[in-house]
């Protein structure tokens, strides 16, 4: 900077000294010289750029799949580009490309490809895919990594046979067999079911087996089952129930906090409180609705709350997140468009009821479709039809909705077509009736925890990107990340634009093993990290997919417009002009300075 202040300050000094010469013929060429001169003498130490084109450089990148050999082999058939063979993205990804190469604009990628989220930050470069090797054993698999006891997971994906057409394909715990599939194809789909029996972290393996008995292909996968917290709740109901008994046994033995009101006579009540204390209330109030989670109540209810009672209720789903659960009562059978409006709030349903009987017999899909025959209850014979705004919770063995929600506001209201859950606790299948209710509670249930999201659903192995969204009204939530080997990062979380609740961030695990996901003063969530190489089938077949779409896509910056194929760049000046600008503009200004002196001397 003091450089360019003192060839400026000299820069008016001398223009200042053309101006008072005496001699005022050509002093506008004399001053024009002169600040030609000065200018390109600061320009000299720090030369401006203008753009050009650039000629197109293509870059091989060599991927799993492919050898070095092949990529040179490719770049020499390029022909008039100038190509640049570069290693795998183990070692540099294409964001680190972009960065390091500014000259690159495009790509011809080999072998297996680069994933979906290893694009990010490369969107400039035009992308060509070569033929990927072709992917075999497990290509695909999805599944919750996290779930709640008693939910059923579900294991899906795709098999790929190298050779001959495998027997069996199956889903093993170290009891054994937990779910298996007959086939006969070399390339199959499968799905397999299984309910977690206890809470922790539990590991599954996927196994291809030959005609012969042998083991074609096994990768192993990780679930972490926690014990559901069991919601605070309100229970309202117009008459006394026989499954009331049961469901406040349940939640109160595993200390859930209940409060249960029933209406025993004409303005008579019955009052019970289960780990809460004794708190008498005749009406429903803010700091009551406020202290639960959810109310549970019946047609009968809803027909005798006061209007007050019933904004207030209405107001703390709307705007508080509250969750309501209705019992399917005879009111709320009746329910129709001459119900009131504050009523069919709670009671209306997309059901269409059925001709013939009121119920029927029916199983519930809690235990995977394969054994939802085995405990058949009474259920109400109408069918849930299907809208934008109700979200199926349970389904019979032939896929017909028994319990769905509808989102109102912050909040959700629920109903079921059960009505004897109970009376799977009394044929000694208590994890149905656990489960049951579990689902059905959880999905109406005040959003009070935090809520983790880890994708993709597939296998992570070691040093693959893991796309972390949490779901918390803390201000700024700090998360953390405990490794196998009980070191302790930080994740780096960001809020996403538009929400004050969704925050999101990026791990890479270093260490195969469980990890356990924490936000300092909230909730965590557990996933398992595969070993390197593991999952080969599945990771080759990302990498294409990610690939082709990617190649599919137009670049951030394209070819520069015009006959020459190029991009557009910035190039500085070079220095012999400037130099020569100089010379020019100073040789002028001698030569005028001698001519102006002998003319003086001759006068």
């Amino acid at each position: 900077m003091i450089p360019f202040v003192v060839l400026g300050v000299l820069g008016l000094l001398f223009l200042a000294l053309e101006w008072q010469r005496p001699r005022r013929e050509r002093l506008a060429l004399r001053l024009a010289a002169t600040l030609v001169a000065w200018t390109a003498l600061a320009a000299l130490l720090a030369p401006p750029k203008f753009p050009a084109l650039a000629a197109r450089r293509i870059g091989v990148l060599v991927t799993p799949g492919a050898s070095m050999a092949e990529g040179r082999r490719a770049a020499d058939s390029i022909g008039t580009a100038e190509p640049m063979v570069l290693p795998s993205p183990g070692v540099y990804d294409p964001a680190h490309l972009a960065r390091r190469h500014p000259e690159l604009d495009s790509l011809l990628v080999l072998g297996a490809g680069v994933r979906d989220e290893d694009w990010a930050g490369a969107d400039r470069f035009s992308v060509t895919a070569g033929r990927p090797p072709r992917a075999t054993g497990f290509v695909a698999a999805t599944w919750r990594r996290a779930a709640l006891l008693g939910d059923q997971v579900a294991v899906e994906g795709r098999f790929v046979s190298p050779g001959a057409a495998p027997a069996q394909l199956r889903l093993e715990d170290l009891s054994g067999v937990v779910d298996s599939l007959e086939t006969a194809a070399a390339d199959t789909t499968f799905r397999f079911s299984l309910v977690p029996k206890a809470a922790g972290r539990h590991r599954y393996v996927v196994r291809a087996v030959g005609r012969n008995g042998a083991t074609m292909a096994a990768e192993s996968l990780g679930v972490a089952v926690v014990a559901a917290a069991a919601p605070s709740l309100l229970l309202l109901q117009g008459t006394p129930r026989f499954e009331t008994r049961d469901l406040t046994r349940l939640l109160a033995g595993r200390g859930g906090r209940v409060a249960v009101r029933t209406r025993v006579a004409k303005d008579r009540y019955l009052r019970e409180f289960f780990n809460r204390r004794v708190e008498p209330f005749e009406r429903l109030s803010p700091e009551l609705l406020r202290s639960v989670d959810i109310v549970v109540l019946d047609g009968l209810t809803v027909n005798e709350l006061s209007a007050p009672e019933m904004a207030l209720l209405r107001r703390a789903v709307l705007e508080e997140g509250l969750g309501v659960l209705v019992w399917r009562d005879s009111v709320a059978r009746a329910v129709s468009r001459n119900t009131g409006s504050d009523q069919r709030f709670f009671l209306e349903f997309p059901l269409v009821r059925q001709p013939g009987a009121l119920t029927r017999e029916s199983g519930v899909a809690l235990r995977g479709p394969a054994h939802t025959g085995a405990s058949p209850v009474e259920v109400e014979s109408s069918l849930f039809e299907e809208r934008p705004d109700a979200v199926p919770i349970l389904e019979d063995g032939s896929g017909r909705t028994l319990a769905a929600v509808l989102v109102r506001g912050r909040g959700r209201i629920g109903t079921s077509l059960v009505l004897t859950p109970s009376a799977w606790a009394y044929r000694q299948e208590r994890d149905l009736f656990e489960a049951y209710w579990g689902r059905l509670l959880g999905a109406v249930a005040r959003d009070t925890a935090d809520r983790w999201s880890v994708s993709p659903d597939g296998p992570v192995t070691v040093d693959q990107s893991l796309a972390i969204t949490l779901f918390s009204s803390a201000p700024a939530p700090v998360a953390t990340v405990r490794t196998p080997a009980g070191a302790v990062d930080t994740v780096s979380l960001r809020r996403e634009a538009g929400s004050t609740d969704t925050w999101s961030g990026l791990y890479w695990p270093a260490s195969a093993g469980w990890h356990e996901l924490r936000r300092e003063g909230g909730g965590s969530l557990d996933f398992h990290g595969e070993p390197a190489g593991s999952w080969a089938g599945a990771d080759r077949s990302a990498r294409a997919r990610g690939t082709a779409r990617r190649a599919s896509l137009p670049p951030g910056k394209g070819p520069a417009e015009g006959g020459v194929a190029g991009v557009p760049r910035e190039r500085p000046m070079p220095r012999w002009w400037l130099f020569v600008v100089f010379l020019v503009a100073a040789g002028w200004l001698w030569a005028e300075g001698m001519r102006t002196r002998g003319r003086t001397i001759m006068q």
